[in-house]
């Protein structure tokens, strides 16, 4: 049924052994109907039983072998969540929490942690989440406790209401701010309300206010209301990114607004304390930066899923949470908790793909080195990734060297020309690189090159030099370490 309630569904399986939790596998929706963000609900309860089934049916296992169900109304075996625990405050934004504070429970127990969970809003799977209702949090916790939930405000509102605008995605709009070169003058950002949903209208009358305003700009005001139009790109998307570079602006505005109360009220140090941001919002790269210069947090801590594809994963952490308090062992290692799909040799040597292979042979570094120069190729690895982005086991791998890597990539992808790819880098070469850099695994920052480096990359440079950084190291991916550690020999 075309009904949506939830949007990029997911499915997390969890073993518990003496309290030591292993996180088995994370099926997201979308990578198994092949629909965008997977908004569709199941025709009925048979029909989501069935899946169910299919997928644990790699373990051997059935439905019901499964001890405890969390999340899904019909399915679950238990309501761990009650309206009355915290009256004012949405279930999904917890979940979100969650899956950033505990996803790394050594340092939950003996680090202080601020966490924010910032998106475009709840979804009514769980919660009636009219108005009155909080559906964005932060939280404080402390070797193991957690101090305080308190509401807070999101910028994702603010860019779900653009998407709806321009009719764009929020990261196609994030690439074009950061792609064109036109921006205003002086343009004053309103003063920001911290509400939970109250701001809503005044998000809607801001927006709509600054788009009359640039889109009556003309060339008539270049020089003197803006810089002029960055002639790559038409006149509307020259006005949209100007638009969007306000957002971003404002959308930054808030984000400090948030993590100075919180700081003030609980009288924290940021350089003695990590920084956990989940929600959609979180994907917001620049954002990420901004905040770990500007405050000089001890480190950053969010699962690669931190949109609503993650939210499976805040209710399982947050179960075990409640029912064990902290004393559990949990770590999310890596990214690679998705699919393994081992048919891909026999599928590209049936019809209708093997007339377009040439030859097969086993893995040589080299020549992987070598094709990647001539590529683009797709690399296929082990375990798929979870979370939005490419992150090494279904990617794309091109030379960052060669400018028309971008292109090609954004062909193959049917994207806009100006959207920017990822360089990936191994972990301990970053400080030759990038200013100000540390380690991002999960592809969720965004670093500077350094001016005698730029020119050697310009297929994963953006228009204002950073590029959105991916980390790798032996632990993490061992094959993609050593196929980037022979790019490196080779180049």
């Amino acid at each position: 049924m075309d009904i949506e309630i939830r949007h990029d569904q997911s499915v997390t399986l969890w073993e518990n052994s003496s309290n030591n939790i292993k996180l088995i596998h994370h099926w997201e929706l979308e990578r198994i109907t092949g629909l965008k963000q997977h908004g569709r609900s199941f025709y009925n309860l048979n029909q989501a039983k069935k899946l169910l089934d299919l997928l644990l049916s790699q373990y051997n296992l059935k439905l019901e072998d499964i001890q405890e169900i969390w999340g899904s109304p019909q399915l679950q075996t238990e309501i761990i969540f009650s309206e009355t625990e915290l009256p004012n405050i949405t279930f999904h934004s917890l979940a979100h929490l969650y899956s950033g504070l505990l996803m790394d429970m050594d340092c939950f127990k003996n680090e202080t942690i601020l966490a924010l969970s910032v998106d475009g809003g709840s979804d009514s799977a769980l919660d009636s989440v009219g108005m009155k209702k909080c559906h964005f949090v932060g939280a404080v916790s402390e070797k193991g406790e957690i101090i305080d939930i308190i509401p807070i405000c999101s910028p994702g509102l603010i860019w779900g209401i653009a998407a709806k605008l321009f009719n764009m995605r929020e990261g196609t709009l994030m690439a074009l701010a950061n792609s064109s070169k036109s921006s205003l003058y002086e343009h004053e950002n309103a003063l920001i309300p911290i509400r939970h949903m109250g701001y809503y209208q005044w998000i809607e009358e801001y927006i709509n206010e600054l788009k009359e305003k640039v889109f009556n700009l003309s060339e008539s005001d270049e020089g003197i209301l803006f810089n002029g139009f960055d002639l790559r790109f038409t006149k509307e998307e020259n006005k949209i990114s100007m638009i969007m570079k306000e957002i971003q602006r404002l959308s930054i505005q808030m984000m400090c607004k948030n993590i100075d109360e919180i700081i003030d009220k609980y009288q924290l140090d940021a350089t003695k304390v990590y920084v956990s941001i989940t929600g959609g919002y979180a994907l917001n790269c620049p954002t990420n930066s901004y905040i770990m210069k500007k405050y000089g947090f001890k480190g950053f801590v969010a699962p690669p899923c931190v949109s609503d594809c993650g939210i499976s994963i805040g209710i399982g952490l947050y179960a075990f949470y409640k029912h064990i308090g902290c004393n559990f062992n949990f770590k999310l290692e890596n990214a690679f908790y998705g699919n393994q799909d081992n048919r891909v040799t026999e599928i590209v040597t049936e019809f209708p793909w093997e007339k377009h292979v040439k030859s097969f042979a086993l893995m040589d570094m080299k020549q992987c080195v070598e094709d990647i120069i001539n590529g683009p190729i797709v690399w296929f690895y082990g375990r798929a990734e979870i979370g939005p982005r490419a992150l090494g086991n279904r990617s794309l791998l091109a030379d960052p060297r060669n400018k028309d890597s971008k292109n090609k990539l954004n062909i193959i992808k049917k994207r806009e020309w100006w959207r920017p790819v990822a360089p990936v880098i191994l972990e301990e070469d970053i400080d030759d690189w990038f200013i100000d850099v540390y380690p991002s695994p999960f592809m969720l920052h965004t670093f500077k090159i350094k001016e005698n480096k730029n020119e050697l990359i310009p297929a994963v440079m953006h228009i204002d030099g950073s590029s959105r950084l991916q980390t790798v190291n032996k632990t993490q991916n061992a094959i993609l370490y050593e196929v980037i550690r022979t790019f490196k020999e080779k180049t």
